[in-house]
């Protein structure tokens, strides 16, 4: 490959692409552990998350190495952000104010993310509580 081919390649080497893969694994990982339907929602946002670092690698190498930010907490990040507006929406309930058992599988893994951003230092606790709390009045509203 000529000079320009090197600079001008879509290629994810040197990106960090195999640091957040190996990330989203271990949530998949982790979540398996929980339950089926924490499973299956690490499997559904592992498998975006997964097409967004191949499209777009260089946005993940300059959280990565610009803004210090570590590939467990961006993909924590990034999860519970997908958790959150899914859960908000009632796309996850059976009714009003009760999730589905898909539901709370994104609601086993949003807490496993804001629990890992808190102890990493990513997120303060009193944030996280704030979320919680708004979370549990979004899910009581909608559906």
């Amino acid at each position: 490959m000529g000079i320009f081919g090197r600079l001008f390649s879509r290629s994810s080497s040197g990106t960090g692409h195999e640091q957040i893969v190996a990330q989203i694994v271990a949530m998949e990982k982790a979540m398996s552990d929980i339950s089926p339907g924490a499973a299956n929602a690490a499997k559904d946002t592992g498998d975006k998350l997964r097409a967004l670092v191949t499209s777009q690698p260089y946005q993940f190498r300059k959280l990565l190495v610009d803004e210090g930010i570590s590939a467990a907490n961006i993909v924590a990040a990034m999860t519970a952000q997908q958790c959150d507006n899914l859960l908000s929406t009632g796309q996850l309930h059976i009714y009003r104010g009760t999730l589905s058992d898909g539901g709370h599988g994104y609601l086993a893994l949003l807490r496993h993310c804001v629990k890992l951003m808190v102890g990493t230092g990513h997120m303060e606790k009193a944030y996280a509580e704030e979320l919680e709390g708004n979370l549990r009045e979004a899910i009581r509203e909608v559906g």
